[in-house]
């Protein structure tokens, strides 16, 4: 997020939200760091976890967690070079502290390494217009309590319409101490066996002869000239 005025009221906080009751059953209280591990329930298969920080709501069901897609972000470089520019430059220096990753094609990790607000004073050479940004080593937060879930989550095919959607069931803990608020793990194998599972078992093959591919019935904030934007005519 390069918006330093949005930055400055999420401050890449993005915490996994647990029913009052839960977390007191759990003894789990406000800023534990917990983690939370993914389960498929088609395949049985685990696709890894997440440490993420604990707020007990009562905005949550008894039962059920929530946590953003669109937080926990994260970077590799505080700056880069490109040629032909003077010094270098900075890497969504607003909205992503600094991660360490692993990668071999089958586990993925992401580990926090440094926080926002000393990797903006570390590097004021890198900041893109300097002379417009001139309120940038104001930032006080880290930025260090979100958890980029994402990763974590595989994709299921929804079974009605084949849509991108999730539909997790997870196990929570408390996090040992060696875990961090942010640390991620993956094991994309088993991520890419749950999106199989899903649209092999469970998703709807489009009859013959059915083009529609989208539920007619369904309200929407735009509807199109016509009902042809929600078919499609496969052609074997």
């Amino acid at each position: 997020m390069n918006s330093k005025h949005l930055m400055e009221i999420s401050q890449n906080h993005n915490p996994v939200w647990i029913n009052m009751q839960d977390a007191k059953r759990l003894g789990i209280k406000r800023g534990d760091a917990i983690k939370v591990t993914i389960e498929d329930t088609v395949s049985g298969l685990e696709s890894g976890y997440f440490i993420a920080m604990a707020v007990p709501t009562e905005g949550t069901m008894p039962g059920v967690l929530a946590c953003s897609h669109h937080a926990g972000r994260w970077k590799l470089k505080n700056a880069v070079e490109i040629p032909g520019f003077e010094h270098k430059l900075g890497v969504m220096g607003l909205g992503a502290p600094l991660y360490d990753m692993t990668m071999d094609g089958k586990v993925g990790t992401l580990k926090p390494k440094q926080g926002l607000d000393k990797g903006m004073i570390a590097r004021k050479d890198t900041w893109q217009f300097k002379e417009y940004n001139k309120d940038l080593d104001n930032i006080w937060w880290d930025g260090l309590s979100g958890a980029w879930q994402n990763a974590v989550a595989a994709s299921h095919p929804d079974p009605i319409a084949g849509n991108h959607a999730w539909h997790q069931k997870v196990r929570i803990e408390k996090a040992a101490p060696t875990d961090k608020i942010g640390d991620i793990y993956v094991n994309y194998e088993n991520n890419f066996k749950v999106y199989q599972a899903w649209r092999d078992k469970l998703t709807r093959p489009l009859a013959k002869g059915d083009t529609l591919r989208r539920p007619v019935h369904m309200k929407r904030p735009a509807v199109p000239l016509t009902l042809k934007a929600y078919t499609v005519d496969i052609k074997a």
